[in-house]
């Protein structure tokens, strides 16, 4: 009976090629499944952001506080959450909307922008008074401008959102355009909440 010698380097490195073979496998499937963990749980969720055709309600605040009906094309980021994100078609404008507590418009935004805000104030400057209008829906928008930003309150006597619209900058800059340039659609936004 003739037994096969072998030789102990030659058992050491086919010992050696399984396990980087196994450690490569482990290493595929590990990274993998860290993939799918990070990019799947945005997929279809609140989080996850997506081009609206300018019809549908977007839903405002879990329980919902209010709905918005953003143009055609805005990207909308967390629907039926307590922070709604929406970007402009040309991603040139922002508009962060969120519930806000209890309270007529300018004082929800006066409380949001703290005691300088000169909320309701005849006398305050032009660059820091909030200033109160009514919209065709009947209800109050509460509003402070600057060049590149404006924070708003829209609502009625018992509660109202909270607004808070930025310029970005680069993207406006290469759309030549300004904040007054998107006046139109944010006169749009503002005019199609609805509270509950």
């Amino acid at each position: 009976m003739s037994t096969v010698q072998t030789n102990p380097r030659e058992v050491m490195l086919a010992r050696r090629r399984r396990t980087m073979i196994a450690a490569g496998i482990l290493s595929s499937l590990l990274t993998v499944g860290l993939l799918l963990l990070v990019l799947l749980p945005g997929i279809g969720t609140p989080g996850a952001a997506e081009a609206v055709d300018g019809t549908r309600p977007v839903a405002i605040g879990d329980p919902k506080a209010a709905t918005i009906v953003p143009g055609a094309g805005w990207e909308v980021t967390g629907a039926g959450s307590d922070e709604v994100r929406l970007v402009s078609p040309d991603h040139g404008l922002t508009v962060r909307i969120s519930p806000a507590p209890s309270g007529k418009p300018a004082e929800v935004l006066a409380a949001e922008l703290g005691a300088d805000a000169g909320a309701g104030s005849e006398s305050g400057s032009g660059a820091d008074k909030i200033r109160t209008e009514t919209l065709a829906s009947k209800l109050a928008v509460a509003h402070l401008d600057s060049a590149t930003r404006v924070s708003a309150a829209v609502g009625d006597d018992r509660r109202a959102v909270l607004l808070g619209v930025e310029l970005s900058e680069p993207d406006a800059k290469q759309a030549k355009r300004d904040l007054a340039s998107y006046r139109p659609a944010l006169v749009a936004l503002v005019e199609s909440i609805r509270l509950g």
